[in-house]
């Protein structure tokens, strides 16, 4: 009887994959709970500067953009 599962290697790859999207979307957490504190609770005095802001919801984009597309891609993978 033949086994169905996946050879040791494409579960690593597999693995790796799943890991550094959730990564990444810890990232975009991360990215939108620091924008939330900066301006909620930092008095005005000690603020970042707007073009910090700016660049920190660009990473909270990226990384936005390529976690959903790759979890996308693995839950297909997985599905299949």
């Amino acid at each position: 009887m033949a086994s169905t599962s996946p050879p040791a290697d494409q579960r690593r790859r597999l693995r790796r994959k799943v890991l550094a999207n959730l990564a990444g979307l810890v990232l975009v957490v991360a990215g939108i709970q620091i924008l939330r504190v900066n301006r909620r609770f930092l008095a005005r005095a000690i603020q970042p500067p707007l073009w910090r802001e700016a660049a920190l919801v660009g990473c909270v984009a990226f990384y936005a953009y390529f976690s959903w597309f790759g979890l996308r891609a693995v839950l297909a993978g997985l599905l299949r």
